[in-house]
């Protein structure tokens, strides 16, 4: 393998025969692997959905802007695909785990203030941002513009709204939800 590609097999959520039986295949295609995270890793394998759920559980710092040397986040499929051709498959966007966007988490406040609200319209509005983080969440891409949301299904003119300010850096909605004293205390009292 690759003298520049470390391996991390992250233990979690794969069972342990499997796991085992991973690593075991991994070694013996010469593949350079390690027992615990490091610096030192280039591409984890996970069966987490989000790169957040990893991060967390590895205890990695994402608050400094070091991406050039940040590891990959790869599902077990590229590396399925990898032992096969008994080198590292070139990875594409399929291969990655999906990254909770900023758009995605704040859509998400939304929503849980919308159901906190309890009211019968309230519950349409929670749908509606549980719909719209959704497809934030499985878009193919990061969204970069809010354009880039034009036609897609689940996501209305407030949801796009909301998004397009927090593109551009601030939303005032939000903002005022989270810094809500009520919204505070259902918070803690209800998750």
């Amino acid at each position: 393998m690759d003298d520049q590609v470390v391996l991390y097999l992250m233990p979690h959520k794969i069972q342990k025969k499997r796991y085992d039986d991973m690593k075991k295949a991994a070694k013996c295609r010469k593949f350079t692997i390690v027992d615990d995270f490091s610096p030192e890793v280039t591409h984890i394998v996970t069966e987490f959905e989000t790169q957040e759920q990893a991060v967390r559980h590895i205890g990695l710092n994402t608050t400094e802007e070091n991406n050039e040397e940040s590891p990959e986040f790869l599902k077990i499929s590229w590396f399925t695909q990898s032992i096969k051709a008994r080198k590292p498959v070139e990875i594409q966007d399929h291969h990655r785990l999906l990254r909770n966007t900023q758009e995605e988490t704040q859509l998400e406040i939304l929503q849980k203030y919308a159901e906190m609200k309890d009211e019968n319209h309230d519950y349409s509005r929670a749908l509606a941002f549980r719909r719209a983080s959704c497809v934030v969440k499985s878009f193919p891409v990061t969204v970069t513009n809010v354009n880039q949301l034009n036609g897609i299904n689940h996501v209305g003119p407030h949801s796009k709204r909301v998004i397009g300010e927090l593109l551009d850096g601030y939303c005032d909605e939000i903002n005022r939800i989270v810094n809500e004293e009520w919204f505070e205390k259902m918070k803690v009292n209800l998750y």
